[in-house]
């Protein structure tokens, strides 16, 4: 650090720097954005079942991709018996990590705001049709 502070500034260096962390930056997001939307960066299309379910069996089924979602980070918010709320995401703590801009010279202000960005509270409503097959709606 001592060729920013000594007057001599090596902008190379300085823009070396900046397309390094911007780097970082935008993998975290994409990370970040794949666990928000199921876990997986590649996802699979699937076929619809046409065979008629059992109620039993169709608990079961919701059950089953509600422990799934749980498990990836997303949180019940309403559960019945065929629908269900799954929220994922949650609060910044804007307090801390305004206190973590201060000794870093406001540095941290650019994972601040990828923080918060990624963090956004995201709901989606998921039902079950009498054949078996999940349907999710963003909200």
């Amino acid at each position: 650090m001592n060729w920013v502070f000594n007057g001599n500034m090596d902008f190379g260096k300085v823009i070396g720097w900046l397309v390094v962390v911007a780097l970082l930056l935008w993998a975290i997001w994409v990370w970040f954005d794949a666990k928000k939307n199921g876990g997986s960066i590649n996802t699979l299309k699937r076929t619809l079942s046409d065979t008629p379910r059992s109620d039993i069996q169709r608990k079961e089924i919701l059950q089953k991709y509600i422990a799934q979602r749980v498990a990836s980070g997303s949180k019940v918010e309403y559960s019945s018996d065929f629908l269900a709320t799954t929220v994922i995401g949650g609060n910044t703590n804007h307090i801390l990590h305004f206190l973590l801009c201060i000794p870093t010279f406001g540095l941290w202000v650019f994972i601040w705001l990828l923080i918060g960005l990624s963090n956004r509270r995201s709901a989606t409503i998921i039902s079950i049709d009498e054949f078996g097959n999940i349907h999710l709606k963003k909200s």
